[in-house]
């Protein structure tokens, strides 16, 4: 994953890429841990 900084202290923005068909339960873990402001997008092309 990909951790940036944001401008309010002790605030992160996070980006990972997760299987689609574990998004849901992914997004869902995440707000249980406090995450919020959770978003997914489609990869339409990439090279790992």
């Amino acid at each position: 994953p990909t951790v940036s900084p944001l401008a309010d202290t002790g605030w992160v923005a996070v980006r990972a890429m997760v299987e689609r068909a574990r998004a849901q339960r992914t997004m869902d873990d995440l707000w249980e841990v406090g995450a919020r402001a959770i978003l997914v997008t489609d990869i339409h092309a990439c090279r790992l």
